[in-house]
């Protein structure tokens, strides 16, 4: 007999794997950060605001914290400035913390058993001389 082949189910979307799309978003939880950047004021590089508003990216260069956010070109930019927003909602990195660095162990040694001159362990030896 031959084994059966074995079959792969084919992976669709469910409802417990939700996909992330920009969509209009509201300060409903925002995470501040003190001395952070405050309202309308550019968030790129804290990635978070001080007083409560979220921080929103225009693109990969340029991120401002804002109430609220609707995808697209925002009549309200500057002249020459007014690109599409994404509005994805930036927060700041995560501290990594490295783990500590494991001490390596101090091998025991034993101590080598201590030789009765009086006796000969295994016998005569390199003088012969053992009695």
């Amino acid at each position: 007999l031959s084994p059966e082949p074995s079959v792969t189910p084919a992976t669709t979307p469910s409802p417990a794997m939700p996909v992330s799309t920009p969509v209009p978003a509201l300060a409903v939880d925002p995470t501040t950060c003190p001395g952070g950047p405050g309202l309308w004021e550019s968030c790129q590089d804290s990635r978070c605001c001080m007083d409560g508003s979220m921080c929103f990216a225009k693109d990969a260069y340029y991120a401002q914290c804002r109430p609220s956010c609707t995808p697209g070109i925002h009549e309200d930019d500057v002249p020459g400035q007014r690109t599409p927003w994404s509005c994805t909602v930036l927060s700041p990195e995560p501290s990594v913390i490295p783990a500590p660095t494991p001490t390596p162990a101090v091998p025991v040694s034993t101590p080598a058993p201590a030789v009765d001159p009086t006796t000969c362990p295994g016998g005569p030896g390199l003088w012969e001389s053992c009695q």
